[in-house]
């Protein structure tokens, strides 16, 4: 069942305890407790109420000339059966037998716009946790929040505090790398050309009957797919909510959007109902490395005067690559490399040149480029360990062997000074000469064999050649 009451209470100051104490035009006072900073509220005088003994009486007094309200409030529909008094102005009123209060408020909701604007209070906004009206006259009130439509009366006395029971929706926002699964509200690490997957839950109030703005902004490094998809409750075909229906696309471009879910999509939810909203956004190749910030996707809610606003951020990571010679005779040029996730076999990190001769990861690309030495930089890697592969050597030096592990955690940038490696980034060194792999590899180790085989059959040879010439003398 929805909300209790779909529009707030009518509040009825009742003193029949305390007839002897006021007087007709005693005032009084309504305060809203609980009330929502930013909000709004009005009220509106109904009938008024006179004392005859211990009688409480309401009456309405017309405003003269065509008066929209005593045409509703005689009508057949009217809960309220209103008889004039004499030839005055005056209607006292009672309520209809078998009426129920549900069917009262839902009345007033109906025509509230024909209350005399003479008969409405001044609009309060709530403020730390309070709206109050002062100075009030006895009679029955018709009171309004801008926030929803639940509202309970806890005093019955002169000065009656009502409790604002309305809570606007909450929301949460998280993000994956993995579609539809392990999503969190704490930052993942992606790199460019790789899809982010965004879950943002907003979860039903009290009292919760208006429209929600729904509004996302990416950085610059994150280009919005444009593929919302919202749910209610549960994620699944069934409970799929339809665009249109239940939500429109207000606007979207690269990097955001607005969708307005509808009053009465939210009227259709119970207290603490969700609406689940998802989408995703990939990596460009604007996106900044952690040491330079984040790249950030912010969910902006708006419901009634209320904003809540939650974001959650995408990390890339850059490294340099310096090829040195390992005497220290500084960096070298003229080394290709290409970039791994696994020591041997596995997949290519493919590796794009731009027009200014700058790297960066591009896992939508076709190819990879080769990166070449001696210092480059390579931006948009996401966390995690990677494999250097040398595929060219510098003319005069050896060829790495095997691939270089790289783990990345954070931006890793070199200093080199005078072209000379000092620390930081990934360094790779070279030594000249001819290859002598470490491990593996066939071809110098069967030249010295053969080698040494050479010399030990030379060596043998000689000696029994001399021992022949002694033996002929």
């Amino acid at each position: 069942m929805k909300k209790t009451l779909s529009i707030l209470l009518a509040i009825v100051m009742l003193f029949a305890l305390c007839v002897t104490a006021y007087a007709e035009n005693d005032d009084g006072s309504i305060t809203i407790d609980n009330a929502v900073t930013g909000e709004k509220y009005n009220a509106y005088k109904i009938f008024d109420l006179t004392y005859d003994d211990d009688n409480v009486t309401y009456t309405y007094t017309t405003t003269g000339g065509s008066d929209a309200f005593l045409t509703a409030l005689s009508g057949t529909a009217s809960p309220f059966n209103a008889v004039k008094v004499g030839t005055t102005d005056v209607y006292s009123i009672t309520k209809k037998t078998g009426v129920t209060d549900e069917s009262v408020i839902s009345w007033l909701k109906s025509h509230i716009t024909d209350v005399a604007a003479s008969n409405k209070l001044a609009e309060k906004t709530g403020a730390n946790n309070e709206a109050k009206w002062e100075n009030v006259e006895y009679g029955y009130y018709y009171v309004t929040s801008s926030l929803g439509s639940a509202v309970t009366v806890n005093s019955a006395k002169k000065d009656v505090t009502i409790k604002d029971k309305n809570s606007p929706v909450s929301v949460t926002k998280k993000q994956s790398t993995t579609n539809g699964s392990n999503y969190t509200t704490d930052e993942v690490s992606a790199s460019i050309g790789d899809e982010v997957f965004y879950e943002v839950t907003i979860v039903d109030g009290e009292g919760t009957n208006l429209e929600v703005t729904f509004t996302d902004t990416m950085t610059d490094g994150l280009t919005n797919l444009k593929n919302y998809v919202l749910y209610k409750n549960s994620v699944d075909n069934a409970n799929k909510l339809a665009l249109t229906t239940n939500y429109t696309v207000e606007s979207e471009d690269d990097h955001g959007f607005t969708l307005k879910i509808n009053a009465a999509t939210l009227t259709s939810l119970n207290k603490d109902e969700k609406i689940i909203a998802r989408y995703s956004a990939r990596v460009n190749s604007n996106a900044v490395t952690k040491a330079s910030g984040n790249n950030t996707n912010t969910a902006t809610i708006t419901y009634s005067h209320q904003t809540t606003t939650t974001s959650v951020n995408v990390t890339t990571y850059k490294i340099q690559i310096v090829k040195d010679n390992a005497n220290g005779k500084g960096v070298l040029d003229g080394a290709t490399f290409r970039l791994y996730d696994a020591l041997t076999g596995g997949n290519e990190i493919k590796i794009v040149k731009d027009s200014a001769g700058k790297y960066h990861v591009d896992t939508q690309a076709a190819t990879g480029a080769l990166i070449e030495a001696g210092t480059p930089v390579i931006t948009g890697l996401k966390a995690g360990t990677y494999y250097l592969e040398e595929v060219d050597s510098p003319k005069g030096f050896n060829k790495l062997t095997e691939r270089k592990p790289v783990t990345v955690s954070a931006d890793n940038i070199a200093r080199v000074n005078s072209s000379v490696y000092v620390n930081g980034g990934v360094e790779v060194q070279n030594s000249a000469g001819s290859s002598l792999p470490t491990t593996g590899g066939t071809g110098t180790t069967l030249l010295i064999i053969l080698g040494s085989f050479a010399v030990l059959t030379t060596g043998v040879f000689l000696v029994a050649n001399k021992r022949m010439k002694k033996e002929m003398l």
